[in-house]
């Protein structure tokens, strides 16, 4: 028979020739054709990578585990159960006390599921010698090559005549094991004993979890083997012990116990016994017991199509295990994937005497929807209200705690700051509590909410009342700048913003985000104003103080006539504050009208001869105030009205002649305040400027005598 081997290299079709060769005269030379396909293997991916339950005593529930096939073909899968991790290499004991420098050795072979059989090192020392007082004998060393033995004795015996009716050996085993059988060597034959296996409580024998078991004792120098027929599964210390009534008397090893042989008179009451050592006592165990049985999983093995998946119920029974223990196995996955071939699922049972969680604490601060302007927030929340409870808290960049998530744990009080400095954008943040026994309360069914903005908004830009203004309005309306910020927006992986981290880096984040700026809506939104306007350049004599002004422009109420200097500052709702101008502005108040002008040429009724005539008039705008001229051809000033406005000075001339006729005029004042006079009386003038013709003499007639 030939084997032939196909291993493609790439998918697709592949063909070849098989050529044999032969010294058959007839044939000498047979081809065969070879066609295979490279398919895509499947890929196996598990999830969850392991798997934790929490019951109480008698308790039950289940978790779901789903295997993925992520490959091309599809994918054939077996899960069995171990209590060691599969394919390692089993653990070599040496036990802390030997004598004549022996090394006393128990070897474990590598764990294969559901064997039926193992090559065993045999125990590695010489033959025990049993020697009640001065006479010896030799007793039968017991190897059982397909199971594994514990032991500590050093093959040494000796026998005693003491009180104590019951005897207790501790064994130490070093992973998860399955108790079996006991061997145990005693000096008077025909004797009825018991045997019994206790769970270790403290370093003394504790709970009985299997026996009494009924045996006669007494063949020495052989071993008595009792099987342990319930089940019992530890991996802690456990004890073997037995109740011997005087005779048949116990026998020990030679060396003293180190702490492992205790002896009572009662089953309860134990005492530490070192006259002698070890007990002559051995524990049969199994390291590859078949069933985990707290555990069981539902399918057991299948077949999962390209690009498919299945579910499998994980069942954990906690009936008749121990409280207060953590129960640990592995759920080995065998499948057709050629890249991973086992995956090995760690479970952890544990099982408590205290199943109820602590209190979801409440989240104090940063508030919810808070703005804040520390990057190095405080976070505090209530406390759970039970003994050595200890917190995780979160915070993360989404609601759903995908994106950016920082996991601070273990915190023993109930307040975190933040070392490093945060960017400037929206974190929510939760706090779960976790108490002595690994109980776990929920997180918050709503995380709070808060924003960091550190960035300072601008110093608003003063608009009016303009700088060293004056106004006739008691009432003004004050304006100034709107300040606008800019939005921080979440996207990429690149965190950090002007050189501040995302997070806090004491601890490590997932998906970081890149924080970047652009226009829109301010971060630190909204954005309120301070209003200041006081008496004085220094702003203690303060005569308007308004804040949380949410417009640019704000209506005073009246306000009396003199000089005022006024500020303004922005605040965003972060509680940054702008800071106000380095230099205010001043105005002045000035509501009272100047009085009217006295008119002084043309002089009322005068009869002039100047057709650009200069008007005159007394002085009462004030500086920089400015003055109204009119002048018409009637007193009602509607026919041929002239008005001359902002006249600075207190004479106007006319620059284009007027004709002669009589003009009525008038002036008024307006201050720089822009207040305005009553106009002055009104005046009239003519213009003359005709030259009279010569008049013709009449009487006497020229050259008349009369």
């Amino acid at each position: 028979m030939v084997n032939v081997v196909f291993a493609p290299s790439a998918v697709g079709l592949s063909t070849g020739n098989l050529v044999v060769e032969s010294n058959d005269p007839d044939e000498p030379t047979v081809t065969v054709a070879l066609v295979g396909e490279g398919i895509i293997p499947p890929d196996i991916a598990v999830s969850p990578d392991s798997l934790y339950a929490v019951l109480p005593v008698n308790g039950s529930t289940t978790q779901i585990m789903t295997i993925n096939n992520l490959g091309g073909s599809p994918l054939i899968f077996d899960i069995s159960e171990a209590t060691t991790l599969p394919g390692v290499k089993k653990i070599e004991v040496v036990p802390t006390r030997v004598s004549r420098d022996e090394t006393i050795k128990v070897l474990k072979p590598t764990l294969t599921k559901r064997s039926t059989s193992r090559t065993l090192a045999p125990n590695v020392h010489r033959l025990p010698e049993i020697t009640p007082h001065d006479f010896s004998k030799t007793a039968t060393n017991p190897i059982f090559p397909s199971e594994d033995t514990i032991y500590y004795d050093d093959g040494a015996g000796y026998w005693y005549s003491i009180a104590y009716v019951y005897w207790a050996q501790r064994f130490t085993p070093p992973q998860g094991c399955k108790v079996i059988s006991a061997l145990v060597m005693t000096i008077e034959p025909g004797a009825s004993c018991s045997l019994f296996v206790w769970d270790d409580d403290g370093g003394l024998p504790g709970p009985l979890v299997a026996g009494p078991y009924s045996y006669t004792g007494g063949n020495w120098p052989d071993w008595d083997r009792i099987d342990i027929t319930t089940e019992y599964i530890d991996d802690n210390d456990f004890w073997v012990g037995i109740y011997a009534p005087s005779p048949p008397y116990a026998i020990f090893d030679e060396i003293n116990n180190a702490g492992r042989t205790y002896g009572s008179n009662d089953g309860i009451t134990w005492d530490e016994y070192t006259s002698a050592g070890d007990l002559m006592i051995r524990a049969i165990v199994d390291y590859e017991y078949d069933v985990v049985p707290w555990l069981s999983e539902d399918p057991t093995s299948g077949t999962i199509p390209s690009g498919g998946s299945m579910d499998i119920q994980i069942t954990y029974n906690s009936t008749g295990l121990v409280e207060d223990t953590v129960y640990t196995a592995w759920l080995k996955i065998d499948s057709n994937d050629p890249d991973e071939p086992t995956v090995n699922i760690s479970v952890k049972l544990d099982v408590r005497s205290d199943t109820v969680p602590p209190a979801v604490p409440t989240l104090i601060s940063p508030e919810d929807s808070s703005i804040i302007s520390d990057n190095t927030p405080e976070f505090i929340w209530s406390s759970a209200l039970e003994p050595e409870v200890s917190y995780v808290l979160q915070y993360a960049l989404d609601t759903n705690f995908i994106n950016g998530v920082a996991t601070v744990p273990s915190l023993t009080d109930t307040t975190y700051v933040i070392k490093i400095p945060i960017a400037d954008t929206t974190f929510y943040w939760r706090v779960k509590a976790i108490d002595s026994v690994g109980n776990e309360s929920n997180y918050q069914d709503h995380p709070f909410s808060f924003t960091v903005d550190v960035d300072i908004p601008s110093v608003p830009a003063l608009l009016s009342p303009s700088d060293s203004s004056y106004i006739n309005n008691s009432t003004p309306t004050f304006s100034w700048g709107e300040v606008t910020k800019v939005t921080l927006e979440v996207g990429g992986q690149n965190p950090g913003v002007k050189g501040r981290s995302l997070f806090d880096e004491e601890f490590s984040i997932s998906q970081a985000p890149k924080i970047t700026r652009s226009k829109g809506i301010p971060l630190g939104t909204p954005v309120t104003y301070t209003l200041q306007c006081a008496l004085d350049t220094g702003f203690t004599n303060i005569r308007i103080d308004t804040s949380g002004l949410t417009s640019n422009t704000f209506a005073s109420d009246s306000i009396s006539d003199t000089t005022y200097y006024w500020r303004v500052e922005a605040a965003d709702g972060a509680g940054n504050h702008s800071g106000f101008q380095e230099n205010p502005f001043t105005f002045t108040v000035d509501t009272k009208p100047p009085v009217a002008p006295t008119l002084i040429s043309p002089e009322g009724l005068a009869v002039i001869d100047d057709n650009t005539p200069k008007f005159i008039w007394g002085s009462t705008a004030g500086n920089y105030g400015t003055y109204t001229l009119e002048y018409t051809l009637n007193g009602e000033f509607t026919s041929g009205l002239v008005s001359i406005t902002g006249i600075t000075d207190t004479t106007y001339e006319v620059r284009s002649p007027l004709i002669d006729t009589t003009y009525y005029w008038r002036v008024k004042a307006i201050d720089r305040a822009t207040n305005e006079s009553e106009w002055s009386n009104t005046q009239s003038f003519t213009i003359d400027v005709g030259v009279p013709s010569v008049p013709a003499l009449l009487s006497p007639s020229d050259s008349s005598y009369i």
